[in-house]
């Protein structure tokens, strides 16, 4: 599909851009993308080709006004840019962002580990173990099903994320086939028999991600950790 620059709105620009990578992207990314016009409201209307770094900055100072962190607003404005490449904006943008404040992360000490296991349910101690030994993310967590657990070798086979599609709703997606995503995990017999027995396509942990942020949340705050 040819898009005539010249005569593009702004929100035409970021339709057509999203409808490009449905499909190819996936659907938790696609359901961020739909929700990113709305950021821009106030420039939709607006000539795709008049978009400058005037423009862009005035966007930009306006969300970090808000409270927005840097990392945020960066992902909101490349998004817009990449919207307006596609429709054959092709510009460089002279562009300054909020500092991006560094997270203070406080991981448990292995004594406050240990306490965390003590105080935790079957399942909230399998996903504490995943995540804090063998490092997956929440979603491969959520996403692991009976089929991916290879008891013959002591091994899980990630391959998969649950994510929230554009209804909100958490499914299971395929991850994209790289060294850093798709991988089989050796785990030791004794974290191994902690896994339950479910069906091929049953979850192996009931909570989606969310859920597990919350459980681990109220767990350290009831473990004080």
């Amino acid at each position: 599909q040819e898009i005539d620059e010249q005569h593009t709105s702004v929100a035409r620009a970021m339709e057509s851009y999203i409808k490009d990578r449905t499909g190819v992207l996936s659907a938790s990314t696609i359901a961020d993308y739909k929700r990113m016009p709305k950021h821009f409201a106030q420039i939709s209307d607006m000539d795709a080709a008049e978009v400058d770094s005037k423009t862009l900055q005035s966007i930009i100072n306006e969300m970090a006004i808000t409270g927005l962190n840097g990392r945020t607003i960066k992902n909101r404005i490349f998004f817009l840019i990449a919207a307006l490449n596609y429709v054959g904006i092709d510009k460089k943008y002279k562009l300054r962002f909020p500092s991006q404040i560094k997270p203070n992360l406080a991981p448990p000490e292995p004594t406050e580990f240990k306490r965390l296991l003590e105080m935790a349910t079957d399942e909230e101690r399998l996903t504490i173990i995943l995540a804090g030994l063998y490092t997956l993310r929440r979603g491969e967590i959520a996403g692991l099903c009976g089929e991916d657990l290879l008891w013959d070798l002591n091994s899980i086979y990630v391959h998969t994320s649950r994510v929230q599609d554009d209804k909100k709703e958490w499914v299971r997606r395929n991850m994209p086939k790289n060294l850093n995503s798709v991988r089989v995990i050796q785990i030791d017999p004794e974290i191994m028999a902690l896994f339950p027995h479910v069906g091929p396509k049953e979850y192996v942990i009931s909570m989606n991600p969310n859920e597990i942020t919350k459980h681990f949340i109220r767990l350290r705050k009831k473990a004080c950790v």
